[in-house]
């Protein structure tokens, strides 16, 4: 277990199941919405909604103590984020690329082209 992680429980006294949702729910809201990792103009607040909970202030002061999370001038910034996480978001991004290139091949203004029968189905890739 990462020693972040464990001082992280340690710092809510929570176990580390607990500490890694807490976590988790953060990463996964990150790569949704600020893929760089850096959630800027983000208040306590705005913590709140993210972590599903009414003590976002001891979470995140928390994150910030043990070096999970970095204060900066305009809001945070997911520690070690573009470590971890730069070559997955780069696939990420270029699949997105390559669906969004296939998928505008069978669009035509007036619709005669009809999308392939998986693309009917909701199924992106062939």
């Amino acid at each position: 277990m990462n020693k972040k992680v464990s001082r992280f429980a340690r710092l809510l006294n929570i176990n580390k199941r607990q500490a890694i949702g807490y976590l988790a729910v953060l990463w996964l809201y990150t790569v949704h919405e600020a893929e760089d990792g850096i959630l800027e103009g983000y208040e306590m607040e705005d913590f709140a909604d993210i972590l599903y909970s009414t003590e976002s202030n001891t979470i995140v002061n928390a994150l910030v103590e043990c070096g999970l999370l970095i204060k900066t001038e305009d809001g945070y910034k997911v520690s070690g984020w573009g470590e971890h996480t730069g070559g997955g978001l780069t696939l990420r991004a270029k699949q997105k690329e390559k669906r969004r290139k296939y998928m505008q091949k069978y669009r035509t203004k007036d619709s005669e082209k009809k999308y392939p029968e998986h693309l009917q189905n909701g199924n992106p890739l062939p």
